[in-house]
């Protein structure tokens, strides 16, 4: 739905009816996502018991130690990236300094490609990106896509931040 208004706003051609749309259709992909288990139990004729699919409110939760695993490893990228700032530790040095399964990676792309590939590995994909973006920035009024594609990088960018994407 911010997309939406994002990209009506960008392009100069907000309509309540482009966002309503938006809206209706999120809304309704959430109501199918919810309700699939609840079909399927209905169709199965079964209770709902550990066996079955949770639905989707439990399957978006993760155990505290989850988080806690997540900002150790981003920390451990960034003490990575300061001990070796220009090329970076090496492919693989963060997983290689693991003594034991589980493994557990860097969960964020830029720390992962400044920890592992240094600035210069971190240029190498933030370059081609930032170029698109200024190619395609000066012709959202034109053309509708470039905001699209623009939106498309951003969202993506903002998800790396706390992911692995690559």
């Amino acid at each position: 739905i911010l997309a939406v208004v994002v990209l009506a706003l960008a392009t100069g051609r907000f309509a309540y009816k482009d966002v309503g749309k938006a809206l209706l259709l999120t809304l309704g992909m959430a109501a199918i996502i919810e309700l699939t288990p609840l079909i399927v139990l209905i169709i199965t004729q079964q209770s709902y018991s550990a066996d079955t699919i949770p639905p989707f409110w439990l399957l978006a939760t993760s155990p505290p130690a989850s988080d806690q695993q997540r900002f150790t490893s981003i920390l451990d990228g960034l003490r990575m990236f300061l001990d070796n700032p220009v090329f970076g530790s090496g492919l693989g040095a963060y997983l290689a300094g693991q003594k034991s399964a589980p493994y557990i990676i860097i969960h964020s792309t830029p720390v992962w490609l400044m920890a592992e590939l240094g600035l210069i590995g971190l240029l190498a994909f933030a370059a081609p990106t930032l170029r698109i973006v200024q190619l395609e920035a000066p012709r959202i009024k034109i053309d509708p896509v470039s905001g699209i594609l623009i939106l498309m990088l951003l969202a993506i960018g903002m998800m790396s931040v706390v992911h692995e994407m690559l």
